[in-house]
């Protein structure tokens, strides 16, 4: 996407323009993508209902054009594409997460991470002749973790970041006390006894009318609550969604404006005719079989 006038979006509501197109600061880059195809597709969801086979009609529809099938393919799919991963994983829907793994494999192929490519395509053949009990375990949820009963799941590895390597390396931590290997194979072994002590401890002494969403709200279910369906945090997509809207309307809009060639849609320069970023779906899938 670098010089389509994607950075302008960007730029329009977030800091870190540099950290968020190189991925480095991935959750804001998770976010501010998500913002601003919700603005590009502002047009498509006015009359609703809308749905999945109606939003891939028009997807096909606006990419017979260059431009538009630049934003469609290297923007606004892979966008929500991750955005159905995090559901698999928070839902701890095992097919779903499979189904994304699939759909990822060609775009990994394009953007030459050949290592991923390679592994998860064996992963997922993998995956695909599980034993029957196996299976059972994963489509019941055990390829994910939940630090409560009914809330969010989280993955696997992101678990043990929040868990074990987080207690690990923070305030009282097994880092910088010692570094002998008893003291941490004992220190490990009793971390699942602290963290069942822990649970009790903090029902103990709060109540559960004074319990808060993590966005500060008092909310008695705050533990199947996330923090993005909070009210903070929908009223800062709400203004962020208005600048970014504000710089749309200074710029060609990409999915309606049909011209010959791929072009920046903010400034109106043209990419020589040897570009064909627009074609990168199309050469992954061929690099993929």
């Amino acid at each position: 996407m670098k010089g389509s006038g994607l950075e302008v979006f960007i730029s329009a509501a977030f800091g870190s323009v540099s950290s968020i197109i190189n991925g480095k600061a991935w959750t804001n880059a998770l976010r501010a993508y998500r913002l601003i195809i919700s603005v590009l597709l502002k047009n498509f969801f006015v009359d609703v209902p809308k749905t999945y086979q109606k939003l891939s009609d028009y997807l096909e529809t606006v990419r017979e054009h260059p431009t538009g099938k630049l934003w469609v393919d290297c923007l606004i799919k892979p966008t929500l594409l991750a955005l159905i991963l995090l559901r698999a994983e928070r839902n701890g829907d095992f097919l779903l997460q499979q189904y994304c793994l699939k759909k990822m494999l060609l775009y990994f192929a394009a953007a030459s991470h050949y290592n991923y490519f390679r592994y998860l395509s064996w992963y997922t053949r993998q995956m695909e002749n599980l034993t029957k009990d196996a299976k059972a375990d994963l489509m019941a949820g055990a390829h994910v973790c939940r630090h409560t009963d009914g809330g969010t799941a989280v993955p696997a590895d992101q678990f043990g970041e929040q868990t074990y390597i987080k207690r690990g390396k923070g305030a009282g931590g097994i880092k910088g006390i010692s570094i002998s290997p008893e003291q941490i194979t004992v220190w490990v072994n009793s971390f699942s006894v602290c963290s069942h002590l822990d649970v009790p401890m903090e029902d103990m002494y709060k109540g559960t009318d004074d319990k808060e969403t993590p966005c500060g709200e008092k909310d008695t279910a705050s533990t199947k609550k996330h923090k993005e369906e909070g009210e903070a945090r929908r009223k800062l997509d709400e203004d962020d969604r208005g600048k970014i809207a504000d710089a749309l309307d200074k710029c060609t809009h990409p999915l309606t404006e049909q011209h010959a060639g791929v072009y920046n849609i903010c400034n109106g320069l043209a990419a020589p005719d040897t570009v064909n970023v627009q074609d990168a779906l199309a050469i992954g899938m061929e690099q993929s079989e």
